[in-house]
């Protein structure tokens, strides 16, 4: 759980040092550093797998944790649910941090390029450049394919893009 404390006081630090600096090339070098460390992050620093994985449903993770917070739920109600939320610890976490991974890049990007500056440009991006990642880690058996990164990355972009948007100060398409 630590780490996602991490990634998220590194993503909050960016955003506020990009704010706060308004360096057009600055930003651009953060964005190719955000890059890289994604891929390197998502594919580089991992273990070849010795068979394809991939898990198509997007909801599975949702679904382990729904049934797991069900079945403790017969232990004293609160403490139950505790007990099943501390066993899908990882699960959680996974989710976290890959919503996580991604608000940068819709923060990011909309700073330095002027067309990106609408929520649904940034949707179908961070939707592709998940899908190329999560297709290369089926490719190259560096990781599973998981639809549920898709998901959690694509939020993560919008996300990033709705900060972008109250910092700012503007609101809808533009």
């Amino acid at each position: 759980m630590y780490q996602t404390i991490i990634v998220a006081a590194v993503i909050i630090a960016m955003m506020v040092f990009v704010r706060c600096v308004d360096n057009m090339q600055t930003t651009k070098v953060l964005f190719l550093f955000y890059v890289i460390s994604v891929f390197l992050l998502t594919l580089l620093i991992r273990e070849p797998e010795v068979q394809i994985r991939a898990i198509l449903n997007p909801f599975r993770k949702y679904i382990d944790l729904g049934r797991d917070i069900k079945n403790g739920w017969g232990d004293a109600a609160l403490k139950g649910v505790w007990k099943a939320l501390k066993k899908d610890e990882l699960r959680i976490t996974e989710i976290i941090l890959n919503v996580l991974l991604f608000m940068p890049l819709g923060y990011l990007l909309p700073a330095i390029e002027e067309r990106m500056r609408s929520w649904w440009k940034i949707l179908l991006l961070g939707f592709f450049f998940s899908l190329a990642i999560e297709l290369t880690q089926l490719v190259t058996h560096m990781g599973c394919f998981d639809c549920s990164d898709l998901v959690h990355n694509t939020i993560g972009g919008v996300l990033g893009f709705l900060v972008f948007s109250k910092h700012s100060g503007r609101t809808g398409d533009y």
